[in-house]
């Protein structure tokens, strides 16, 4: 698919070529009309505060956000007449560098405070649009794909990427990047909020730069091809300010030699007449082997670790597949003489930033002028609690059950500390709600680590912050997956703000993230003489089993897992994203090894699976002992959270999964959350764990068998992370 998202939107560019050199578009209309397509990564911010700071009568900005869902096609939300372009509605691009729901949030707050609410998100409008792509091409390809005829209504598109010359023949010897000089001076005024905001950001960039060389890597791209694009378009038949620019004629190279041969990696070697739109020849740079993964061993070089593919290349060709573009060539260097700024546009970017139209608002202390930097640590050292470490991977489910936790006695749980998977049904950065709700709590002095985000052995075995995602994928982006559980379904903004967040923040070291395996050995080394931690998990067994390779093992007293299913009078399992799976639990198919190394290890383990905890709960009645029992900050928040679900659940069946009822149910008293007898779903199912393990309750009536469990983590799609009684050679 990403194939013919590059070829469509070459095509697209070809289209518009005429546009651009008439010049009666800008001759004829003001503003004009800006849609921009962004996944919010740290340069996105730059130039959208340089976009905002624009003059209003000059350029009407549109913001548009888009979705293409990984697994069928992008959602068609509105109606198009066939004439205008009406994007109305459309969800957030999940294909770049940032997490939808944190995304978006981070976009609103922008918006929020440079005063531009009126400014929609995930709207266009109609009449001929000018398109800024400061992120992939997926979204705008797929949806020119589905609604061609649309094409003639994008007046210009402005796209940020591609190299298609050499600039330095010896890059030893050749000045790249943001020169340290212009890191120095661009931000040595800072009189505006957004100016001072920009400045940290891309403080917190260099000091957590993975190396010396940030001067001569990191480049502030999409502000700069923002500012080239505003050049342009004001001066259509003149010379840009900030580049020099040719035509060329490229296209985007979308497999390796030996080309015009099919080994059948390449869907566009299917010479049908439905390829011919795209020009594609039998023996082009479009003909050959398509890169299958990080390591296809084709694209490889033998010995080396090195790759020799070249998807995704942008190159200069001859023939059909040449598409005539206007390429930036070269930054043009300030033209004021003894500037210490070195580029044209650096000093552009600092002085519209700092101008004092149009600034921003607020910052969150004025914004919020009760809001203080104060972290709440009581003194638990004399506490005798059970030591309990939590495992979550922050869905519904996990938040209130750690809330239930944090209402017990300290004297009966001890939360030493919490882990957080980055491989389950939410994003890593929804650390930052964790943070909250123990700030709310008044438990700051609770670590909490984050865990990887790729299952185990699917990681790049040299580069390990890039992986497979063969499992995760069964995680929706709405339906109750990513896109909710990253904003809490909206909810996540209404917490108390915790100073700590999820970044690097190299001014308070103090607040900033930890790693899951650094938590678990503080937390160790935190235990009285002779003490051992009960762990408690609702997540995928990613952290457990890295605990376990770790050889950190001897003060694991016990570990408590909410997960699995094993099939009982053909009960099925809850994972409802891979149909030919129908004996699977979540947890477990997440990571499947992880869970074999749990099983297979010598520890004790007791498992809550599935068909357990759909024993217990009635929806409605939740709600109504919440509406019923005192009314503390906790206990509304769970109540807004659990309706949310509820109503979500009744008036969309894409949320079907999300709660059930059933006879029995649950109560909020004036303390904690107590249960009767439990029965739940996907979500609710996972406060089972944290009240069994409390042991406290005189109905829960619990009674344990053994059973020898054996985990199947290899095989077919259909099998993965199933659960089957191995009398042989199972985990007792």
């Amino acid at each position: 698919m990403m194939l013919l998202n590059i070829l469509v939107w070459l095509q697209i560019m070809v289209l518009r070529l005429d546009v651009l050199n008439s010049g009666d578009y800008y001759a004829q209309a003001q503003p004009r009309r800006i849609l921009v397509d962004t996944d919010m990564d740290g340069d996105d911010v730059f130039a959208l505060l340089y976009l905002l700071k624009q003059n209003k009568t000059e350029f009407d900005l549109q913001l548009g956000r888009f979705k293409f869902n990984g697994f069928s096609k992008m959602e068609r939300v509105s109606e198009y007449d066939g004439n205008t372009m009406n994007w109305a509605g459309i969800t957030t691009n999940a294909n770049g560098w940032s997490d939808a729901g944190h995304a978006v949030n981070h976009l609103y707050d922008l918006l929020f405070m440079m005063d531009r609410d009126h400014i929609p998100v995930g709207v266009g409008g109609e009449g001929p649009i000018t398109v800024f792509l400061l992120a992939s091409h997926t979204n705008l390809a797929l949806f020119l794909i589905t609604h061609p005829h649309l094409k003639k209504n994008s007046e210009h598109i402005y796209a940020m990427g591609g190299a298609v010359r050499p600039t330095c023949n010896n890059p030893n010897s050749c000045k790249a990047g943001l020169g340290e000089e212009d890191l120095g001076n661009l931000y040595s005024i800072l009189d505006t909020y957004e100016a001072q905001y920009s400045f940290k950001t891309l403080k917190i960039v260099h000091d957590t730069w993975p190396n010396s060389d940030f001067y001569k890597q990191y480049y502030m791209w999409d502000s700069f091809m923002v500012g080239v694009a505003l050049s342009q378009m004001r001066n259509s038949h003149g010379e840009n300010e900030f580049v020099e620019m040719e035509y060329m004629n490229i296209t985007v190279v979308t497999s390796n030699e030996p080309y015009g041969t099919s080994d059948g990696s390449n869907p566009l070697m299917d010479w049908s007449s439905s390829n011919t739109i795209f020009k594609i020849e039998k023996n082009g740079v479009h003909s050959g082997h398509v890169q299958l993964g990080m390591q296809d061993q084709f694209c490889l070089v033998e010995g080396g670790h090195k790759g020799k593919y070249q998807d995704g290349y942008t190159k200069e060709v001859n023939g059909t597949e040449a598409v005539e573009i206007l390429v930036a060539t070269k930054a043009k260097p300030n033209h004021e003489i003894g500037s210490s700024v070195g580029k044209e546009f650096y000093k552009s970017f600092s002085d519209v930033l700092n101008q004092p139209e149009k600034t921003g608002r607020f910052n969150i202390t004025t914004q919020f002028p009760y809001y203080e930097e104060i972290l709440y640590k009581p003194d638990m050292r004399k506490l005798k609690g059970k030591p309990v470490v939590f495992d979550m991977d922050m869905s519904v489910g996990d938040f209130v059950a750690l809330l239930y936790m944090l209402k017990l006695p300290a004297e009966l749980i001890n939360l030493k500390g919490i882990l957080i998977s980055g491989n389950g049904w939410a994003t890593s950065a929804t650390v930052d709600v964790v943070y909250d709700i123990l700030h709310m709590m008044g438990r700051d002095d609770i670590p909490v680590g984050l865990g990887n985000v790729y299952a185990v052995g699917h990681a790049h075995p040299f580069y390990p912050a890039i992986g497979h995602c063969m499992y995760s994928r069964a995680v929706p982006q709405g339906s109750g997956g990513f896109l909710d559980s990253d904003t809490l379904y909206g909810l996540a903004r209404d917490l108390p703000r915790s100073p700590r967040r999820y970044t690097e923040d190299t001014d308070n070291p103090e607040l900033t993230k930890r790693t899951a395996l650094d938590v678990w050995k503080s937390s160790v080394k935190s235990l009285n003489p002779g003490a051992k931690i009960t762990i408690l998990t609702s997540a995928p067994l990613t952290n457990l089993a890295e605990i376990i390779l770790s050889e950190n093992t001897s003060a694991i007293q016990d570990i408590y897992i909410v997960g699995g299913h094993i099939r009982q009078d053909n009960e099925k399992g809850n994972l409802f994203i891979v149909p030919s799976n129908e004996y699977a639990e979540f947890n477990i198919f997440l990571d499947p090894l992880a869970a074999k190394t749990v099983f297979d290890s010598k520890l004790d383990v007791t498992l809550i699976p599935l068909h357990i905890q759909k024993q217990v709960s009635s929806f409605p009645k939740i709600l109504n002992n919440l509406k019923l029992a005192n009314r503390t900050p906790e206990a509304l928040f769970v109540q807004r959270l659990l309706l949310r679900l509820w109503r979500l659940q009744q008036n969309n069946n894409r949320y079907l999964h999300v709660v059930k009822s059933s006879t029995h149910f649950l109560k909020f008293t004036t303390e904690i959350v107590m249960s009767k007898i439990l029965k739940m779903d996907t979500f609710l199912g996972e406060i089972l764990g944290a009240v069994i393990l409390a042991g406290t309750h005189p109905e829960l009536n619990e009674e344990f068998n053994y059973k020898l469990l054996k985990v199947i983590a290899k095989g077919d799609i259909s099998e993965i992370g199933q659960l089957i009684i191995d009398e042989n050679q199972g985990k007792k």
